[in-house]
């Protein structure tokens, strides 16, 4: 493997940190801010720098300066292992004053993520040599791009001085949630912010899949960029499901004939679809696959919201003691994704058979399968029931009426209650109750 040492590490950066610190104690925070002790290569930057910290916040007002921090070195007797009394000179008077202490920041901590890639890169030439199954192989790799510390601008804290009057101001200029298109569940929920995780969940035939690619579908309609992981359907019985949702084409009646003249409605569907932010992927089956894509294709493409189907399909990407374990690994890193890339994660789940030997089949929070981690986790939970499914089931010509109930057994920023939808079966979709209502009149 071919390194370039030049990369590794810049003893100049380094040491212009530390000057810049010592004698402009008034950066110290913005530097911390970005750097750790680990972030530097040379082991006496190291010792100097942790110096530096415990004077500045062990002295009131963190009075700070050259002699002080040469005290520390002695008293904790690292002054020799920080290069003796000459090197640290050298460091004090490294740079003539502290203005471009974050540039040189900046410098470390590239230096810092080379060296980080460089051990990923001996770490899998190391893997390729023990690791016999190619799955374990690729796994393993996956965990360890992902693991490679990440940082950004932002310091992980905001006080009310700073952000107070700005975020009232956005409040009414670009609502951080997204609308899912249905009128009466936006109304209860306020649609879906950053950093939330939501679980729609039912029994199987339902309709949840359908209920996600619906909100996908009107949430890229309202300009969104969306990312659709599904295990269950293809992109290809996806799309088709769009056509009839989108365009409200019958897609089972072209498919048998009944009327071909009516293709050209598919294919006008198809032209508006075409034009929706979209990107479905049918094997990313565990989150840090998931994690991966999310985070390139948002640096490329942009990602607004991440929709799951579903949470029983996907695996954690490593043995855990039992299939309640996996899925809280499963929902514990679900939440992780949506909260450092700042999308709501939309994730299906199915609720356990104890819903069918109920007199009343509607749905309970405790119905969640599998794991109590999904409610505990979640932001909002969903649960979706249509009684027409067991009045057909019960009686294949019984009448219908399209009635479906949204569940909201849990809402952490609102109230919780029954939003009824009307699924259309025709098209395999949901639409807000006032579809009926228009069509009626």
């Amino acid at each position: 493997m071919r390194v370039d040492p030049e990369k590794l590490h810049s003893k100049y950066a380094e040491a212009s940190v530390l000057g810049s610190m010592i004698i402009k104690p008034g950066c110290i925070g913005k530097v911390m801010e970005k750097l750790g002790a680990d972030d530097f290569f040379l082991p006496e930057h190291k010792d100097i720098f942790e110096a530096i910290v415990r004077v500045w916040g062990k002295n009131q007002a963190g009075a700070l300066d050259g002699l002080l921090v040469r005290r520390e070195l002695e008293k904790s007797k690292a002054l020799q292992e920080a290069g003796g009394l000459d090197y640290y000179r050298q460091v004090v008077e490294s740079v003539p004053t502290a203005e471009n202490v974050m540039y040189y920041a900046d410098i470390v901590l590239e230096t810092r993520r080379y060296r980080q890639a460089v051990q990923v890169g001996e770490d899998y030439e190391r893997l390729l040599q023990e690791s016999p199954d190619v799955n374990d192989l690729v796994q393993k790799a996956q965990d360890l791009v992902l693991g490679m510390e990440t940082r950004d601008d932002d310091p992980g804290y905001h006080t009310f001085a700073d952000c107070a009057i700005a975020e009232a101001v956005s409040m009414f200029d670009t609502p951080e949630t997204i609308p899912t298109g249905f009128r009466d569940l936006d109304h209860m929920v306020g649609g879906f912010g950053p950093g939330d995780v939501v679980i729609v969940a039912a029994r199987p035939s339902m309709g949840k899949s359908a209920l996600a690619l619906d909100m996908a579908l009107n949430m890229a309609r309202a300009g969104k960029s969306i990312a659709f992981f599904t295990f269950e359907m293809l992109h290809g019985a996806m799309l088709q499901r769009a056509y009839g949702s989108f365009g409200k084409v019958n897609i089972r009646a072209i498919k048998m004939g009944d009327d071909p003249s009516r293709r050209n409605e598919i294919y006008k569907a198809a032209l508006e679809l075409k034009g929706l932010k979209i990107v479905i992927h049918e094997k990313a089956d565990t989150p840090e696959k998931m994690l991966a894509f999310v985070r390139s294709w948002n640096k490329s493409h942009g990602v607004d919201a991440v929709f799951v189907d579903y949470l029983q399909l996907m695996s954690a990407g490593r043995r855990t003691e039992s299939r309640q374990q996996e899925i809280t690994t499963i929902s514990r890193k679900l939440k992780r994704m949506a909260l450092e890339e700042r999308v709501p994660v939309i994730a299906l789940s199915q609720l356990n058979r104890e819903v069918e030997s109920r007199t009343d089949h509607r749905p309970r929070l405790s119905d969640l399968r599998e794991s109590g981690s999904l409610e505990q986790d979640a932001d909002i939970v969903a649960l979706l029931y249509r009684e027409d499914y067991y009045r057909r089931k019960a009686d294949a010509n019984a009448d219908v009426d399209g009635v479906a109930e949204v569940h909201i057994a849990k809402n952490r920023e609102g109230p919780t209650g029954v939003v009824e939808l009307v699924f259309l079966d025709d098209y395999v979709s949901f639409a807000n109750m006032s579809f009926v209502n228009e069509a009626m009149a």
